[in-house]
């Protein structure tokens, strides 16, 4: 991941990409200081992509192997846990570093429900999400935890420390995840991740509610969230 990082491959968020959803209230992040991200890229045979995928895997074929053993092996599992089928073709996945200085990623919610687009409604299929730490230099004080809140706990929320080779999973679809503050000052303390969405099959195992995603944006509370979804179209 470094190796990409130090070739340029990584890129500063744009601001349409901090952007999401919670119901069909959209919110902007202003987050996208000192952290950088980079796409898995996949193509098909043939495709004007196709030399810049073979690149990505020359310089970290082991980050492109680990990605894919991860998608196969989590996805009967996965589906399994919540009664559905999750695709072993099709996912997204990205690296992401930050880079100290109070580098962070506000609340965010990784699944919209769908997207309205010029050839109608198309469905969000992001059933699960994976992170990948990947910080062998990893010290409590550099920060940079992982907030997840949504989840079975007494608060509703947990904290998780970024520790070096640690794989956390939870509900695309139930929960909102943050990253606390990184504080590193050297170059070999940067937090480096991998993030991994894995695909619902079905757009009816997609377990959405905005009303119970809504409380943890304080922005949101007092507005309207009887949001009826769109209804796909043939």
């Amino acid at each position: 991941m470094k190796k990409l990082f130090d070739r340029g491959w990584f890129e500063q968020e744009s601001e349409d990409d901090g952007q999401f959803k919670v119901g069909a209230i959209k919110i902007t992040n202003q987050d996208q200081e000192h952290r950088f991200r980079s796409k898995m890229l996949g193509a098909a045979p043939g495709d004007d992509a196709e030399r810049a995928v073979e690149t990505q895997y020359e310089v970290a074929p082991t980050v492109v192997n680990f990605v894919r053993s991860l998608l196969v092996s989590l996805a009967g599992p996965i589906g399994r846990a919540f009664g559905g089928s999750v695709s072993t073709n099709i996912a997204a996945a990205e690296m992401m570093v930050l880079c100290g200085n109070g580098a962070r990623y506000d609340r965010r919610v990784s699944q919209e429900f769908g997207w309205n687009t010029d050839k109608g409604w198309v469905p969000d299929p992001r059933k699960l999400i994976a992170f990948y730490f990947v910080n062998p230099e990893y010290k409590e004080e550099l920060g940079g935890n992982l907030q997840l809140e949504g989840v079975i706990t007494p608060t509703g929320a947990v904290n998780i420390a970024p520790m070096h080779d640690r794989l956390v999973m939870f509900w695309a679809d139930k929960t909102v995840w943050s990253i606390g503050r990184s504080q590193a000052s050297l170059i070999n303390e940067h937090h480096y991740c991998i993030m991994l969405s894995l695909m619902a099959e079905d757009h009816g195992d997609i377990n959405y509610d905005p009303k119970v995603l809504a409380r943890w944006f304080p922005e949101l509370q007092g507005e309207p969230m009887d949001w009826i979804p769109p209804v796909k179209r043939n």
